[in-house]
């Protein structure tokens, strides 16, 4: 299975209009964060984690020809904007393309891309909403049995709290029990350690060097990490106060900074 870093930057991406700091004029490659997205591939499934603003050339870069599957992790501009760029890909098919998210994200991607599920009133054309609340079974512990199946990756999903005044939640994804992709998010429960817990890869949005009422802050994302104890995690989100070697200076040994097409492995 191979996983691509589509995008590592943060909803403003990095370099940020308007903005003439230091990182942001950088021109080490590393330093050029599109919105956050992640690519799943095995020998026979493709899958998405959030289609943001600049899903378009990230998928182009990556020669992105068919999915099996779009996982959504909440409904803010930067992880779903670019929707409406998978058409080309719902064509030919012969099914509709499975869309898992939250309720409170499918209210917004149904009232903002209802004709991708309208296209040509031809059922095998268009996307096919699929709500995870609706099929968590333990309603009461949203860290048990949230598990689905998309062709040979299994992916357990789980509630995590992104703003805790509303209370606004984002989805964290843990694929084929090895790998977990958790970002936006402000802190996690204690009974959802266990599962986060001697993993093989965490990737981790941690935006700022400092804290933020709404994001975990890279300090708090290294401490929370060295409690988890993955084999290898990478930082993802990533804000414009640091460049990519100062990150990777400043980090422990086993957390790097995540960029833009990068490339993990497992076997």
């Amino acid at each position: 299975m191979e996983i691509t870093i589509l995008g590592s930057g943060t909803s403003t991406g990095v370099p940020v209009i308007g903005k003439k700091t230091p990182v942001n004029l950088s021109t080490d490659i590393k330093d050029k964060r599109s919105r956050s997205s992640l690519l799943i591939r095995s020998h026979d499934t493709s899958i998405i984690i959030d289609t943001g603003p600049d899903f378009r050339l990230q998928a182009l870069q990556n020669n992105i020809q068919h999915l099996d599957a779009i996982l959504f992790t909440h409904h803010h501009y930067d992880h779903i904007s670019g929707l409406g760029d998978i058409k080309p890909l719902l064509f030919n098919r012969g099914s509709r393309l499975n869309c898992y998210c939250n309720n409170h994200t499918f209210e917004e991607l149904n009232n903002r891309y209802s004709y991708l599920n309208l296209e040509q009133n031809n059922d095998d054309i268009g996307v096919n909403f699929i709500l995870l609340d609706s099929l968590t079974k333990n309603k009461a512990d949203h860290t048990l049995n949230n598990t689905i199946h998309i062709k040979s990756i299994q992916v357990d999903y789980f509630n995590v709290i992104h703003y805790p005044d509303i209370p606004l939640e984002s989805t964290a994804y843990l694929i084929n029990k090895k790998i977990l992709y958790i970002t936006d998010f402000k802190y996690i429960s204690d009974n959802m350690k266990p599962f986060f817990s001697n993993l093989d890869t965490i990737i981790m949005g941690a935006p700022l060097p400092y804290p933020h009422p709404y994001h975990i802050s890279i300090p708090e994302a290294v401490a929370l990490l060295k409690e988890l104890s993955p084999q290898k995690a990478y930082l993802t989100h990533l804000a414009d106060q640091k460049f990519h070697h100062e990150l990777e200076n400043e980090l422990p040994e086993f957390i790097q900074p995540a960029y833009d097409n990068l490339i993990l492995n497992f076997y």
